[in-house]
């Protein structure tokens, strides 16, 4: 494993788990840990995109792309 062991393996893409309310470690595995490989800013109308890209490659193992995003949009508020 290239994260914490078995341990972390079941919290990443690869095999997520059913937390409940008695867990309460911080995000662990291969994706909440990972680095992105590229990151950028997409502006559009009243919205702004937060997103990258990760590339998760191991050995003749398991190997995926994940672009994981978030929206932040402008909320119009009556005064």
């Amino acid at each position: 494993m290239a994260t914490y062991g078995c341990f972390a393996f079941h919290s990443g893409l690869l095999a997520n788990g059913c937390p409940s309310p008695e867990d309460t470690h911080p995000l662990h595995g291969e994706m909440p840990c990972a680095a992105m490989d590229d990151a950028w800013l997409e502006l559009e109308g009243d919205s702004l995109r937060v997103t990258g890209r990760y590339e998760y490659v191991m050995g003749f193992g398991h190997h995926y792309q994940a672009q994981p995003a978030v929206v932040m949009r402008k909320i119009k508020r009556a005064v």
